[in-house]
């Protein structure tokens, strides 16, 4: 972050990685690999984001969970991440979707979706990719 503000740096944080492995094994696309290195090609998350095609076996990891869009897999199991307080930020606690119909998404004109879901984070890519990702899952 670049800025010209004079502000008070705050104490950063020690957290480092403890090397329990429930990321690796909670991991949809098993791509935290023994090193704790990354392989994004698999990557839950990037492959729902994904223009075009998907293979059968990216669909099948869009399948290992209900999640459409995105995936926090690796930091829900974190220990680090356990028994933090839920964040006071309006904008991350309200106007939530909790899930997608087919029917009714592939039934809404580009124009419609915009309207609905044009402040969310997922309506970026469109309904044509959130379509994909639901049958991926079925």
């Amino acid at each position: 972050m670049l800025t010209n503000y004079p502000f008070e740096p705050d104490k950063p944080l020690d957290l480092t990685c403890i090397k329990c492995g429930r990321c690796m094994r909670s991991c949809p696309g098993q791509i935290i690999l023994g090193d704790f290195n990354i392989d994004p090609r698999g990557c839950k998350s990037y492959l729902t984001q994904k223009k075009g095609e998907l293979s059968d076996k990216e669909l099948s990891i869009i399948a290992k969970t209900n999640l459409v869009f995105g995936c926090d897999v690796c930091q829900d199991v974190c220990p680090h991440n356990q028994n933090i307080e839920q964040t006071k930020i309006a904008e991350f606690r309200t106007d939530l979707v909790h899930k997608l119909d087919y029917n009714e998404l592939s039934s809404m004109s580009n124009k419609d979706f915009s309207r609905r879901y044009g402040s969310h984070a997922f309506s970026w890519r469109g309904k044509k990719i959130l379509l994909r990702n639901l049958l991926g899952g079925r």
